[in-house]
């Protein structure tokens, strides 16, 4: 599914470009994460979002692709600040075709500091809109591999690509289109930035003022 997740990728380097100017809480990227529970299947509607979103992006509609990822006020904001037309031109040049298979592997619960990456994405993304930020509490989520296979021109193509589905709190099951494993390390970069600039302030201090 890498065809389908690239076209997102404007999404995520948005979100790290505004969470990389904050202060993380998040650890370190040598810490060690906690182990993700055994393979486990993941709830149904949970399975119904990632097979709406696959359909939504492939046929090219935004509004429902946008819903798969985002709470309603944050679709406001980016409807506001017209990154929705962005969407719309990345999709317009995209995968196109049918969907004639989807699938989903059984996925992996997500560790606790994947969990509050995810509420991190969702915050940092919410700020940079100006639709205020903090407010977005997981309460589940998984890692899962989720297979599709095209129709176009007559022939038929299959992509694999890892994806993490989070439930928010007071909400539903949104899609964010990368692993567990990139979601911490896109999280994790302000907290390694901030030491390495203190690290170097502190280096380049004059004598005087030791």
């Amino acid at each position: 599914m890498k065809k389908l997740t690239t076209l997102f990728m404007v999404c995520l380097m948005t979100v790290c470009a505004v969470s990389c100017s904050q202060t993380s809480e998040t650890g370190k990227s040598g810490d060690t994460v906690a182990q993700t529970e055994a393979e486990t299947t993941i709830p149904a509607d949970a399975e119904k979002v990632l097979k709406e979103f696959a359909e939504s992006s492939v046929s090219g509609e935004v509004d429902t692709m946008l819903k798969c990822m985002y709470p309603e006020v944050m679709i406001e904001g980016i409807e506001n600040s017209g990154m929705k037309q962005e969407f719309a031109a990345a999709m317009s040049s995209g995968v196109g075709g049918t969907l004639k298979t989807f699938s989903a592997d059984s996925g992996k619960k997500l560790s606790d500091e994947a969990i509050k990456s995810a509420q991190q994405y969702f915050d940092a993304f919410a700020i940079g809109l100006q639709i205020g930020g903090n407010g977005y509490q997981i309460k589940d989520g998984y890692g899962v591999n989720v297979n599709i296979g095209i129709e176009k021109d007559g022939e038929t193509s299959e992509f694999s690509d890892p994806v993490t589905v989070v439930l928010i709190d007071g909400d539903s099951w949104k899609l964010i289109p990368a692993s567990e494993e990139y979601l911490l390390s896109m999280t994790q970069q302000p907290t390694e930035q901030a030491e390495t600039t203190t690290q170097e302030q502190e280096t380049s201090q004059p004598a005087s003022q030791e």
